[in-house]
C-alpha cells in the first residue's frame, strides 16, 4: 500500500523523468530508505552529444536502444554516494514498472519495494520476478 509519506519522492520521480532524452519513454527514478533520497536519476543516453530529442531513436533506424534505464542511473547514483549496505532495504520509485535487466539489478542491490506508476507493457513476466524475490510491487 501506498503511504502518504511517499507521495513527495513519486513526485520527485515524475519530475526528473521530464528530464529524459528518450522519445518513447520518459522515465524517473529516485531510491529512498528511513524517508531519505539515497539517488535520483532519469533515462538518458550515456554519450552526452546523443541526446535522442535531438538525434532520433536508434530504435526508428534498426539499431539498439542507445539509452540507459532510469533505474540503472539511480542505482549507479545511489551506489556512488553510499555504501550497497545502506541501498538494501531500500525503495524504489518510478514513474514505469522495471524491465526484466532493471530488475535483476533491483533484486542484487536489495531493493526491497517498488512503488511505480504505469506498466511497462513489453514485460510483464518482470513481477514474477520481482515476486520471487520478495519485493513488494505497488501500482499507484
Amino acid at each position: 500500500m501506498c503511504k502518504t509519506e511517499d507521495i513527495p519522492f513519486i513526485n520527485s520521480a515524475k519530475m526528473l523523468a521530464k528530464d529524459s532524452t528518450c522519445v518513447r519513454y520518459k522515465v524517473g527514478a529516485v531510491i529512498v530508505k528511513n524517508k531519505q533520497v539515497l539517488g535520483a536519476g532519469h533515462n538518458r543516453s550515456p554519450i552526452v552529444n546523443e541526446k535522442c530529442t535531438e538525434i532520433g531513436c536508434a530504435k526508428d533506424v534498426g539499431m539498439p536502444c542507445r539509452g540507459t534505464h532510469a533505474e540503472i542511473n539511480t542505482i549507479i547514483d545511489a551506489a556512488s554516494n553510499h555504501s550497497e549496505e545502506k541501498i538494501q532495504g531500500a525503495t524504489l520509485f518510478c514513474t514505469f514498472s522495471p524491465c526484466y535487466a532493471c530488475a535483476k539489478q533491483i533484486i542484487a542491490v536489495g531493493i526491497k519495494r517498488i512503488i511505480y506508476l504505469q506498466e511497462y507493457e513489453k514485460e510483464p513476466e518482470v513481477f514474477d520476478l520481482l515476486e520471487r524475490a520478495g519485493i513488494e510491487i505497488i501500482k499507484i
